[in-house]
């Protein structure tokens, strides 16, 4: 079986340097699989998106990076990151904080609310009209995916700030 640390390793192209300390190698990893299209984040396992997703959080609140096998390591095991290198780092993986696994296609999208809460005439009110109660993420998405000019990732995108404003809830079939 492949540990977490082999499995991130592998993805993101690169090993532990010789003279390189576990919290410094640990540290370019979280930032590397950061950077990770959606496809390559997609393929990491649901262990090593977990620790990533849990290594990120302990970096925005100056904590050390916790170890691959989630075990609690001693302070004394390697010198931890220095609070500079954190807060680069904090700053730098913000805007995904850890990403969440994408929904399944076969969930159910509820509405939540009577009426659009977009203001009118916006391309956010034409982009959540497309919300139907009872259909699918996956009939969402590929009715979405027509609408010309558009990125495709704004439809996860529109999917997911609805979920966290409260607009829409999803059932998992």
């Amino acid at each position: 079986m492949m540990t977490i640390e082999n499995e991130l390793s592998n993805t993101v192209g690169f090993s532990r340097k010789e003279e390189e300390s576990e919290g410094n190698f640990k540290l370019r990893l979280v930032r590397a699989v950061d950077a990770l299209s959606d496809d390559k984040w997609e393929s990491l396992s649901p262990e090593a998106q977990e620790w990533h997703n849990t290594a990120v959080v302990a970096l925005k609140s100056k904590n050390n990076i916790p170890s691959f096998t989630g075990e609690d390591e001693p302070e004394t095991k390697d010198k931890p990151v220095s609070k500079v290198t954190k807060k680069k780092t904090a700053k730098k993986v913000r805007k995904k904080a850890g990403r969440k696994p994408q929904t399944p296609d076969s969930a159910i999208i509820r509405l939540c609310v009577d009426k659009n809460p977009k203001v009118v005439g916006t391309k956010a009110y034409k982009k959540f009209g497309y919300f139907k109660d009872g259909m699918t993420v996956g009939e969402y998405r590929a009715c979405t995916s027509l609408m010309p000019n558009e990125k495709k990732e704004w439809a996860n995108a529109e999917l997911n700030y609805s979920i966290k404003k409260g607009y829409i809830k999803i059932e998992i079939k």
